[in-house]
């Protein structure tokens, strides 16, 4: 499972679905310094080593009745992950310097950029602890391979943030050639940059940065590296502008011209009849004629709540940073 910037979206997404009545917490095993992961999950008592001045229940017990992520678990030291597998098949816990167990219920979600198979086999990974973790996986794509969920990915990133600009048909156009090496990392700097350099107005090309503003006026070849060979490369910004009004705004035969999928060929989701035409254009900016689930659900075109997609014992989007 590769990183992925939101990787805590979806862990939490499926804790706020459930019926758990805990809180939602997490932890980077990557980040914690390998004597410390125990005492940081498990608890310990005061005076249990040098330096334990306070009493700590440790995450387990603070997230009983909850969900913890555990965030890049491959990373995690071999001995602690014998005493995470026994917690996990004795719903107890024992913490450092104490004699007694205690009782959790919790549930346990580990994501990873690693691939834990192969870990195994490298014998840097537990083969038990692998099997009890990979009951369900999700696999996440990174965003190149997913692309159509970019324009409701950037309405989520920007809602979330409080940003209200009008998106331009140009704007979106511009991030959907781009293939995002450095995944949704790499989008959330584009979009960090991009809000204050507009000063509230709509967002345009001329607020990206200037590789994408290039591979958008066509200046630039614009199909991704990992495109199979003989595959036809993205028209420029005016080609489909005109494209879209030859075809009277229909996705579908926008896509038969352009061989490719209605996905590839819009920025309007797969949900239905709603779904089946894109906004005639004027210029960059969008004049609706149909909906754009993508991009808003009011005439003005403000920003709207979207979600993401992250990670959950699989493997998940590129790695960010």
């Amino acid at each position: 499972m590769r990183r992925a910037q939101e990787k805590k979206a979806s862990p939490r997404a499926l804790h706020e679905a459930s019926r758990r009545t805990g809180p939602f917490r997490a932890i980077n095993c990557a980040a914690i310094p390998a004597p410390l992961v125990e005492s940081e999950l498990f608890g310990h008592r005061k005076g249990a080593f040098t330096g334990a001045n306070r009493e700590n229940p440790g995450l387990f017990l603070a997230t009983n009745h909850g969900t913890l992520l555990l965030d890049e678990v491959g990373d995690m030291p071999l001995e602690a992950q014998a005493k995470l597998l026994r917690v996990l098949e004795t719903r107890e816990v024992v913490a450092i310097g104490a004699h007694q167990a205690e009782a959790i219920d919790v549930r346990i979600i580990g994501a990873t950029h690693h691939e834990l198979r192969a870990l195994v086999e490298a014998g840097r990974f537990r083969a038990d602890l692998y099997a009890r973790l990979n009951g369900f996986r999700i696999d996440v794509p990174p965003l190149r391979d997913r692309i159509e969920d970019l324009p409701t990915l950037v309405t989520h990133l920007l809602a979330r943030e409080g940003v209200k600009n009008v998106l331009t048909f140009g704007f979106v156009y511009a991030l959907l050639l781009h293939h995002w090496p450095f995944n949704v990392r790499e989008l959330v700097s584009v979009l960090n940059r991009a809000v204050p350099v507009a000063k509230g107005k709509p967002l345009d090309v001329q607020h990206l940065p200037e590789e994408l503003q290039q591979r958008a006026a066509g200046k630039l070849q614009t199909a991704r590296p990992t495109q199979a060979a003989g595959r036809q490369k993205r028209p420029d910004a005016a080609a489909l502008e005109r494209l879209i009004r030859e075809e009277k705004g229909n996705v579908a035969g926008v896509a038969r011209v352009l061989k490719r999928d209605r996905a590839g060929a819009s920025l309007v989701e797969r949900r239905g009849p709603r779904a089946r035409a894109v906004p005639q254009l004027s210029g960059t900016r969008y004049k609706r004629r149909h909906e754009a689930p993508h991009l808003a659900r009011r005439s003005d075109l403000r920003c709207v709540r979207g979600a993401d997609a992250d990670a959950h014992a699989g493997r998940a989007g590129d790695d960010g940073a």
